[in-house]
């Protein structure tokens, strides 16, 4: 009998309709902090009710733009 595991951590996009995930296969836990870290390194952000948006969707008219 042999025995299997593997670890994956993954983040999917929050809109509606939209299939986009980042998937990492750490072989450890990762702490949410972590992984919201290496989203935001792949252009992934939250937005204001805390959503994780992929970079595929553009920022609204008018939102603040990181850095100004």
């Amino acid at each position: 009998m042999s025995v299997e595991r593997h670890i994956r951590t993954r983040m999917h996009c929050d809109m509606d309709d939209c299939l986009s995930s980042l998937e990492w296969g750490s072989g450890s836990y990762m702490a949410n902090a972590s992984v919201e870290d290496r989203a935001r390194q792949n252009g992934w952000r939250k937005d204001k009710i805390g959503r994780h948006i992929c970079p595929d969707h553009p920022k609204l008219k008018g939102a603040r733009r990181g850095g100004r």
